[in-house]
């Protein structure tokens, strides 16, 4: 009996009694909705971590070591609801509201509603219900501390009590509240609150907006207030319930700021001063009412306060006294928006008024260069500190100070080194404190200084020009006397009066004059100047004379003149040359001649004339030389050849003349005096000149002046070019290699006098997708006629056109004509290799060689190697084709992979080696064999001792995986992977006929699909077998159902050749053969194999499978004289599976004896020789078209029925079937047909064979004894033929054969 007991939110109690039996209970099960909730050896346990709320339905069961026994009646139970959980939400002065919430479990007792109790410590509050939350608890005392519980009711049940939670209630506002305050600060004082209880955590202020928590105090000062600005107060006391209503709300106004006033500025009855005081932009607070100045004066006197209500913020005391001191003070009245007023103190400041004008301003002195003033003080009671006097010039003045400043604590100032002769206002200003006063002017005037000494400006043979200095500071009038003497002092001249410059006339050459100037002033005042000495010019030259002109190089001569009186005479001579800029010099007396040199090609003037100590006289007439071209320089050579050097020269562009005609001079010359005119060209060629000869060129240039000289050292030295050499050709040594071209050449016939001692070497590219050229110049021994020369770092295989030129020391010489020749293609860069991601074929990529020139890359032969097997295959070149696809390869089988590449010159060498593995697959042979990698097992998830099987179905259970023949089943993985090799029909394959494309070409196949899976099953203890399903893989074998094979027992014309075709395609290895006997045991021999005319060839195509259901179907088979299938000579042998109806055989010429069966098809015919063709050329090529056909596809493979009346229906097919040859096979028309003459005694079918009859019955009958005769058949042991193919057909039924392919196939 299980019984179930106290209950709580997540557990309660179970006990039992001890069932009854024999046998121990090793332990109790108690299980509950119907989790197993405990496993206990006693007789009772607590069930935990229940959910609450929750009805559970119990039972327990006993163990012993024979089982489980029985459950135990049902007992329920239900646990108890989780108390519910309370929060604070908030508060005020007489309530508290909470939210509370419970977690109702399971939900099997409904919920109804909540019970809330509330207690302080003097009372408990009435209980209060609600089925909701937030709840809110009223009639509660202020500022208190409360414990609140509750309780959460259900259906049936209630809940234990919640935790306790702490509430608190507000408090109510405080009362009594005073302030004081200052400029930036308030003290605020107040009364605690009254409250029922006792619970006041502190109290914040608020004022200006802001709420600052002061903490549980009752006065506080609340700083950085902003001044004369009206402040709102109210405060707030808190709990942990929260704050209080804000109290009635008090204002207050800050103190305002004190006035502050500055001295602006003073006149001499006035001061200003500027007065600032910051009202804090009002702010409700205190504005200005009333302004009062209160000043007293220098005896300390307090003098009239004056009241006024400014506009500005200057103010402005008049009626003062000049020149004194005064002490000032402003009283500012305020008032605020509730009418209250205060006053407001200033700060102190003096102030002085400025001083009048100095008194009797007088002139003490006047000189020349000096001033002297003086004056009395100014009236006023205060200390004047200085005077400042200022001179000014009323004109400008040219020497001396026209203004000086001069500060003196005197009452004089005397005015040093100012301007003579000019008028000067004088000004004198006192100062105090308050600054300067006005000033006091008077006027002086300063004396005259005489006027400077005459100077000559200008001279001449008979006149001199005189100037002289004005008076310094001339601004009165004065009037000028010129005096002119002569050499002893005696008076010759006076002009009176005179204007400055003036000029005396008439005077001699070369002689001696003194002169001074006299200046009167208006006011009677008479200066005379300093007398200074003169001197007049010599007399004019005449013309100057040519003497001699040598190219820029010329002599002059000219008349000298005579000197004056008592003194004078010529000390020299100045020539004048003008050119493109004047040039002047000086030539001693008494040499009447000098030589110049002029720039070529110039016009030049000169002039001469006479100098004394006076100056210079007047210059003679002009004399015009012109001057010739210097020589020119060497010309440059343009271009040189073989018989005419073209040169060029720099044009003659100095002078004043231009050159437009030069003569041009060349030696040797055989034709002519060797000089040429030119006019209005700086170029000029010489032709008809021997090859490779030196040659030297002159040039002069044709001036106004003459012909230019020719300078030696300046003519040009050119050379011509050699000739032509013979045409290069290519070294026959050293031939073309993919980079490098060797050329070879012989030295032309006429060489010229000078050493042909280098060749110049130029190529071309003259074709190909890239371009290249170069230039070598090479040194040669000059004795030398045969050169070689190898151009290096050529492109590959391009085509390029090459040519040599000779040349000596200086030029080359035209080139030869040009050879073309191709460098050879190159080795392809090593292949980069890649899986084919069926895993049985290489994808190669390679790099191309440089296609260039007229031999462009045809093809690539790409080869590969294995230790069991090889081939290659050619791949034509398109634009992007550097990349070709290997299938059909061995799978897990290490290849090698060469390219090379083919244009019109051969083939390159191999590229490096590139190694490729290939992964797991199968190979389609006659026993195919499926390879998997490490890798593919580990991809089935498959280890050591696994089996691994091959087949189609899934392989669910033990005994059928068992059931496949040995050679499916794999007994255990080893570690290198796993291999099976199998026959055709082996292994349950999936065979199936479809429309694909087999090399390409649309056709139809024969596919086997064969499936790998891991066999891995799991025995349990009682008769249960779990297959572990992995990973499996697919297989194919596709065949082409048509073949195209030859004999290898042939012509050598037909070779063996295996051809690789897509990856997982095989095709069936077919073999073609004639016989000589019906026996089809004996081949035709000989290369090629003779048959006589009339002896029966047996034809056989056959297969290694060894299965009844592959089927060979030969649809058409026909013979022609030569390999080509197409030629218009041709005899049918099989049409449509039967034999063909020639009208011209007779009757059993050609027997079909098996065709449409398993392996082997099998016909005869009698051999025959063309009409109209020579005996040496009888030959014979048998063609069949050809299928494969699998019964199990589904398709009527053995459908075939030659019988007479009944038609074959037309098989021919040439998409889909694939023609077969034999050949070629010699006629000899030697023989004799001895079947023609009565059958050869044959009851039915006569052949020929190794020149004597034989005799075969048709189908149903069989050959007697007698070999002549026929009769039915009882398929006993006197059948000597179809005894044999039904033998061969039941052994074919027992095994399998080909599921590779190897293809023969006749030589192109």
């Amino acid at each position: 009996m299980l019984t179930l007991s106290n209950p709580t939110v997540d557990e309660f109690s179970a006990s039992w009694l001890t069932p009854a039996g024999g046998f121990a209970i090793t332990n109790y099960v108690l299980e509950c909705n119907p989790t197993l909730i405990s496993n206990v050896s006693a007789l009772s346990t607590t069930a935990t971590l229940l959910d609450s709320n929750t009805q559970y339905m119990c039972s327990v069961r006993a163990q012993n070591r024979q089982g489980t026994g029985a459950e135990s009646d049902t007992a329920e139970i239900v646990t108890d609801p989780l108390p519910p959980v309370i929060t604070f939400q908030y508060s005020t002065a007489d309530s508290i509201t909470l939210n509370i919430t419970v977690n109702i479990g399971g939900g099997f007792d409904p919920f109804e509603e909540y019970e809330v109790n509330v207690q302080d410590t003097l009372m408990r509050y009435p209980t209060v219900n609600s089925q909701t939350s937030p709840i809110t608890v009223n009639g509660l005392p202020s500022a208190t501390r409360f414990e609140v519980d509750g309780t959460a009711i259900f259906q049936s049940a209630r809940s234990a009590l919640s935790a306790t939670t702490i509430m608190y209630t507000v408090s109510n506002p405080v009362k009594d509240i005073t302030l004081d305050s200052t400029q930036t600060s308030v003290t605020v004082t107040w009364t605690a609150p009254l409250n029922n209880g006792t619970e006041i955590d502190g109290y914040n202020i608020s004022i200006g907006g802001q709420f600052y928590d002061v903490g549980d105090v009752l006065s506080t000062n609340i700083t950085g207030l902003e001044a004369n600005s009206r402040y709102y107060v109210g405060i707030v006391a808190y709990n942990p319930g929260g704050n209080s209503f804000l109290t009635t709300v008090v204002d207050i106004w800050t103190d305002p700021y004190d006035p502050v006033i500055t001295w602006d500025s003073s006149t001499t009855d006035t001061i200003i001063i500027v007065y600032t005081w910051d009202d804090n932009d009002g702010n409700e607070g205190y504005s200005a009412v009333e302004h009062r100045i209160i000043r007293t004066d220098e005896e300390g006197n307090t003098l009239p306060t004056t009241v006024f209500n400014p506009s500005s913020d200057r103010i402005t005391l008049v009626g003062l006294n000049t020149n004194t001191r005064y002490v000032i003070q402003q009283h500012l009245t305020l008032e605020n928006s509730n009418g209250m007023r205060t006053t407001v103190v200033s700060n102190v400041v003096t102030a002085f008024t400025v001083p009048d004008v100095p008194q009797n301003l007088q002139v003490d002195e006047e000189s020349e260069e000096f001033v002297s003033i003086s004056w009395d003080p100014p009236t006023g009671g205060t200390a004047i500190t200085g005077y400042i006097v200022e001179i000014v010039a009323e004109t400008p003045v040219v020497v001396g100070f026209d203004y000086q400043y001069i500060e003196t604590n005197d009452t004089m100032a005397v005015a040093i080194e100012v301007a003579s002769n000019t008028q000067f206002n004088v000004y004198v200003q006192a100062i105090n404190p308050a600054g300067e006063g006005d000033s006091l002017m008077v006027s002086a005037t300063t004396l005259p200084l005489p006027s400077g000494a005459p100077e000559t400006v200008a001279v001449t043979a008979n006149t001199l020009q005189i100037d002289w200095a004005h008076p310094p500071n001339y601004a009165r009038n004065a009037s000028f006397s010129l005096v002119v003497l002569d050499a002893f002092g005696f008076e010759i001249e006076r002009l009176d009066p005179v204007s400055k410059p003036a000029e005396v006339s008439s005077l001699q050459p070369s002689t001696v004059y003194h002169m001074y100037v006299i200046s009167t002033f208006p006011d009677g005042i008479v200066r005379n100047s300093l007398t200074t000495r003169h001197l007049t010019a010599p007399d004019q030259p005449a013309q100057m004379i040519l003497d001699s002109l040598l190219d820029t190089q010329f002599n002059v001569s000219y008349t000298a003149v005579p000197g004056g009186y008592p003194c004078c005479e010529t000390t020299y001579y100045e020539y004048l040359v003008q050119q493109d800029t004047n040039y002047t010099g000086r030539i001693a007396a008494p040499p009447a001649k000098f030589s110049w040199g002029a720039p070529p090609n110039s016009r030049c003037l000169l002039y001469v004339r006479a100098i004394n100590e006076a100056g210079p006289g007047t210059y003679s007439p002009p004399l015009e030389v012109i001057t010739k071209p210097h020589s020119m320089g060497p010309p440059s050579l343009i271009l040189a050849s073989d018989s005419t050097l073209f040169f060029q020269w720099s044009p003659f562009d100095t002078g004043d003349f231009e050159i437009t005609e030069y003569l041009v001079s060349i030696s040797p010359y055989s034709s002519g005096d060797g000089t040429l005119s030119v006019e209005g060209s700086t170029n000029a060629s010489f032709t008809m000149l021997e090859a490779n000869r030196r040659y030297t060129i002159a040039v002069q240039a044709v001036g106004m002046g003459g012909l230019g000289e020719i300078d030696p050292a300046r003519t040009g030295m050119m050379h011509t070019a050699p000739s032509k050499p013979p045409t290069p050709v290519s070294s026959i040594s050293f031939p073309p290699t993919t980079s490098e071209i060797t050329i070879e050449w012989s030295c032309g016939e006429f060489r010229g006098c000078l050493e042909i001692i280098q060749y110049e070497i130029s190529w071309v590219q003259s074709s190909g997708n890239q371009s290249d050229s170069g230039t070598r110049v090479i040194s040669t021994d000059p004795d030398a006629c045969e050169f070689r020369y190898s151009i290096t770092g050529l492109h590959i295989n391009a085509v390029y056109n090459i040519t040599v030129a000779a040349g000596n020391a200086h030029v080359f010489g035209p080139p030869s004509d040009p050879v073309e020749i191709c460098t050879n293609p190159a080795v392809p860069d090593p292949p980069s290799v890649r899986f084919h991601h069926h895993q049985q074929a290489i994808i190669v990529e390679w790099d191309p060689p440089i296609v260039g020139g007229g031999a462009n890359i045809s093809m690539y032969k790409i080869a590969w190697s294995s230790a069991v097997d090889s081939g290659h295959k050619i791949v034509m070149v398109t634009d992007s084709n550097h990349t070709a696809t290997i299938t059909g390869l061995l799978p897990i089988t290490n290849y090698q992979v060469t390219v090379q590449a083919i244009n019109g010159h051969g083939i390159s060498s191999a590229s490096s080696t590139g190694f490729v593995t290939t992964g797991s697959g199968i190979i389609c042979t006659e026993k195919p064999t499926i390879k998997l990698t490490v890798e593919d097992v580990a991809k089935m998830d498959g280890v050591v001792n696994d089996q691994i099987v091959v087949s189609s179905r899934e392989i669910k259970h033990q005994p059928a995986a068992n059931k496949l023949m040995p050679r499916c089943r794999i007994p255990h993985v080893s570690g290198n992977g796993a291999e099976f090799h199998f026959n055709l029909s082996d292994c349950e394959p999936l065979v199936a006929f479809a429309e694909d494309k087999f090399d390409g070409v649309d056709n139809k196949t024969l596919g086997y699909t064969y499936t790998v899976q891991l066999a891995r099953f799991s025995v349990l203890n009682y008769p249960v077998q779990r297959f572990n399903p992995t990973a499996f893989f697919k297989f194919h074998c596709i065949f082409n159902r048509s073949a195209f094979v030859t004999s290898e027992n042939v012509h050598s014309l037909i070779y063996k050749d295996f051809v690789a075709m897509d990856p997982e395609k095989g095709q069936f290895d077919l073999a073609f053969d004639l016989f000589t006997s019906i026996y089809y045991n004996t081949s035709l021999t000989g290369s090629p194999p003779t048959v006589e005319v009339f002896t029966f060839v047996y034809a056989q195509l056959s297969y290694g499978v060894e299965t009844n259901n592959v089927i060979l179907q030969v649809q058409n088979c026909w013979a022609t004289p030569s390999n080509s299938s197409n030629h218009p000579l041709s005899y049918p042998i099989i049409v449509d599976g039967c034999p063909a109806d020639n009208e011209y055989d007779a009757s059993g010429t050609i027997l079909v004896t098996r065709n449409y069966q398993p392996n082997v098809a099998q016909f005869q015919f009698k051999a025959f020789v063309w009409a109209g063709v020579p005996d040496s050329l009888q030959t014979m090529f048998v063609h069949c078209n050809t299928m494969m056909c699998d019964s199990r596809s589904g398709d009527n493979c053995t459908d075939l029925n030659c019988n007479t009346g009944r038609k074959r229906r037309n098989l021919h097919n040439s998409d889909s079937s694939q023609m077969v040859t034999y050949g070629p096979i010699m006629l000899s028309n030697k023989g004799t047909d001895l079947c023609a003459e009565a059958n050869g005694g044959c009851e039915d079918l006569c052949y020929m064979e190794s020149q004597s009859v034989k005799c075969m019955c048709k189908v149903g009958r069989k050959l007697n004894d007698d070999e002549k005769t026929c009769s039915i058949n009882d398929y006993g042991e006197g059948n000597k033929f179809f005894s044999q193919s039904v033998l061969l057909y039941l052994v074919a039924g027992l095994s399998l054969a080909l599921i590779g392919f190897s293809l023969y196939k006749q030589k192109p």
